[in-house]
């Protein structure tokens, strides 16, 4: 079956903000990607992940990336597709859960281990959780149970770190990339679809 998109998916990115690797991802989910910064200021670069997190985190947190991904939503109704990553997929839970959610047809969202902050959200239209199964802090796995327990669609992903869809983290697995990849543009063309 050939990829066809959805009118505009919200592609949000992790701490690491835009760059290259992330607008490449972007790109080939669709000829209208709408990438959403994890940062107001879109042409930050950073050296390391901790750089990233305490800038992201002095500049409004979640907080912050919640109130821009609901303006993107609101500034553009053609769309109905989320994905997130990490910060932008904890974000996109938040937004699954809020009025918003009616409006986005569908999420797939990766490795947002701060959902566990926000674990109690009802999710208002499908969703769908990808948890690597080795994050810095937190064991994801009796979170991935309860979810799923609750009907949700979550999965922990065997051997995966933190960061396996990003070619700048060194969790990066070329292997699930592809793999996850191929899983997006099917999931986002049948979505499309029906």
């Amino acid at each position: 079956m050939k990829f066809v998109p959805p009118a505009k998916i919200l592609i949000a990115s992790d701490i690491f903000g835009m760059t290259e690797a992330f607008l490449r991802l972007a790109r080939s989910l669709g000829p209208e990607p709408v990438p959403l910064c994890a940062h107001e200021d879109q042409a930050l670069s950073f050296e390391s992940e901790a750089e990233a997190y305490e800038r992201f985190m002095q500049t409004g947190g979640i907080d912050a990336y919640v109130r821009r991904m609901c303006a993107v939503l609101a500034a553009d109704p053609a769309i109905t597709a989320l994905v997130g990553f990490s910060a932008g997929a904890t974000a996109g839970w938040i937004i699954c859960g809020s009025v918003e959610a009616p409006r986005v047809g569908t999420a797939v969202l990766f490795y947002g281990s701060r959902i566990r902050d926000h674990a109690a959200l009802r999710p208002a239209c499908p969703v769908r959780l990808i948890f690597a199964e080795h994050e810095v802090g937190f064991d994801p796995g009796p979170l991935v149970q309860s979810l799923a327990t609750r009907g949700i669609p979550a999965e922990l992903v065997r051997g995966a770190g933190h960061g396996f869809m990003n070619e700048l983290s060194t969790k990066y697995s070329p292997q699930l990339y592809r793999h996850f990849l191929g899983e997006l543009r099917r999931h986002m063309a049948a979505s499309d679809q029906g």
